[in-house]
């Protein structure tokens, strides 16, 4: 049993990934996809048919995308607090990082992660350019920043696929909702940003050591 997972150990995980698409993921082709719309470059977007399962990787890619939902975490707006929490440690403010990081765990929750549901949309459509059994980052991102523009202009197609129905219909999001979501995420997005500014503005470590050093009288005896 030890020489088993020892020579297991050694499989890299291409070879897994590759065994795993081949037994248990169906080949298909872009012939077998129903085509979703063509957006305003000609790309064609395709996406699976009922009773067609998406392959391992874009599960596991929405199965990340869902846990973000069910912990109400932004991506986005994570990654603009660690910018600023990265930026105060580097300078060695680290009272100033721990304010950064304790005033985005209050806004948390006040987010609606945007963010999180368009990347899960974004993973059930396949590009015309792209792998359907595998993940492109870059075409991932473009696909993300095309129907982020899509909810913003409020394009009735968008409303018609199908992704977006089930999406809408499991999170009882209306039609008129994509837009206020959309506008409430944005303004959160700068309302966090304007606090890091505040809260870099107030020069917390100089006030702190200030507190912390004792006066000159202190040390004197009578």
């Amino acid at each position: 049993m030890k020489l088993l997972f020892k020579l297991l150990s050694k499989v890299s995980p291409d070879t897994i990934d590759a065994y795993i698409r081949q037994r248990w993921t169906k080949p298909v082709g872009f012939e077998d996809l129903n085509l979703a719309f063509i957006d305003e470059s000609g790309k064609a977007w395709y996406e699976f048919g009922n009773g067609m399962a998406n392959p391992i990787k874009r599960i596991e890619q929405q199965s990340q995308f869902v846990s973000f939902l069910s912990a109400r975490v932004s991506p986005e707006a994570m990654e603009i607090a660690y910018e600023g929490v990265t930026k105060a440690f580097n300078e060695g403010k680290y009272l100033e990082g721990l304010v950064i990081f304790k005033r985005f765990m209050d806004m948390r929750d006040m987010i609606i992660p945007l963010d999180v549901l368009i990347n899960a949309l974004a993973a059930d459509f396949i590009r015309e350019d792209e792998s359907i059994t595998d993940i492109n980052d870059k075409i991932h991102q473009e696909k993300c920043d095309y129907l982020k523009k899509v909810v913003d202009n409020g394009d009735s197609f968008f409303f018609q696929l199908t992704a977006v129905k089930d999406l809408s219909e499991r999170f009882k999001i209306s039609r008129d909702s994509w837009a206020v979501i959309s506008k409430g995420y944005k303004e959160s997005l700068n309302e966090l940003k304007e606090e890091i500014e505040l809260v870099r503005s107030m020069n917390l470590e100089k006030g702190s050591l200030t507190k912390a050093q004792p006066s000159g009288n202190s040390s004197e005896t009578t």
